[in-house]
């Protein structure tokens, strides 16, 4: 689309005609270039010096425009009016630019699929590569993008695509969203919740003989049964109701059976408070040491001749 306009001067350009190459339309985050043309009281085409042309834009939030080379970048979808002014006879013009939408058809999302835990602090970074129909990979304007999660309380996701793990396990969906022309992608992400509940096991069964020790074995589940992935350095306090039959180390859970019966092993995840009970049965019962007989090696006899007799048992090492 072409403007022109004319004022009173005195000699020089007294008319402009604006338009851009290749067309007044522009693609977000692309460009066009002025075509200026110059013309005095006679319609005889003009070149204007160097610097003798301004540029102005209308609106800046949809189109901006340098100021000497006339030069218009998209901002935002919309029109915008451009002015080219001639600083040195007045003579001014205008044209309309047209900003549109990059042509985004399809947004690809890596990686497609993921885990992030709650209790190991991990995240999953997401990346969106959006293409038009020719799969070309396009940039655009940052903020372009719009995250969002299906279920924030299992996973929240950044502006950025940082995805985290809320405070539920189970599976959310993130996508992508490129608000221009409401084209979207979307990766389903599992994630570990909070502690919940325990379960207490033993290994290698929950029957341990007097004298013998068992192991602890214990799995974690959140609050939707999920089974969780416990991270390394996890702590759990273990105690025991056993009336004497069984024996448990608090920090390590390890049971020691002392005499038959059963025994309620409990364990507490330190951080939330989340237990579990295990019931162990202990058989026989502790054999009663035998002493090791004292290594003699002879008797002396006092006093010689007597009916009555001491006996001196040495020992030696």
């Amino acid at each position: 689309m072409k403007n022109t306009a004319m004022v009173v001067a005195d000699g020089g350009i007294l008319l402009l005609d604006l338009s851009y190459s290749p067309s007044n339309q522009v693609v977000i985050g692309q460009t066009i270039t002025p075509i200026v043309t110059a013309f005095d009281s006679a319609r005889h085409e003009l070149t204007p010096p160097a610097g003798q042309l301004q540029f102005t834009s209308f609106d800046t939030a949809i189109a901006s425009v340098d100021l000497s080379t006339g030069v218009v970048t998209g901002n935002d979808p919309g029109t915008a009016t451009i002015e080219v002014n001639d600083v040195t006879t007045g003579a001014i013009t205008f044209a309309t630019v047209t900003v549109t939408p990059i042509p985004v058809t399809h947004i690809n999302l890596s990686p497609t699929s993921g885990a992030v835990s709650y209790l190991q602090g991990t995240t999953l970074q997401l990346t969106a590569t959006p293409q038009d129909a020719a799969d070309n990979v396009l940039t655009l304007p940052a903020g372009a993008l719009i995250w969002s999660s299906s279920n924030p309380n299992i996973a929240t996701v950044s502006s950025t695509g940082l995805v985290s793990a809320g405070t539920s396990g189970g599976s959310a969906t993130i996508t992508v969203t490129y608000g221009a022309n409401d084209v979207a992608g979307a990766v389903t992400v599992s994630a570990d919740g909070d502690i919940s509940t325990l379960n207490l096991s033993y290994s290698p069964s929950s029957q341990v003989a007097a004298g013998q020790t068992i192991t602890p074995v214990v799995t974690a589940f959140d609050a939707a049964g999920n089974k969780l992935t416990l991270p390394v350095g996890t702590q759990f306090q273990f105690s025991g109701l056993s009336n004497g039959i069984a024996s448990v180390v608090s920090s390590t859970g390890v049971v020691t059976g002392l005499n038959a019966g059963t025994a309620t092993i409990e364990a507490i995840d330190v951080a939330t408070g989340a237990n579990g009970l295990a019931t162990v049965t202990v058989s026989g019962t502790t054999p009663t040491p035998t002493p090791t007989p004292l290594p003699v090696n002879h008797i002396d006899l006092s006093p010689a001749g007597e009916r009555s007799v001491i006996c001196r048992a040495r020992r030696f090492n």
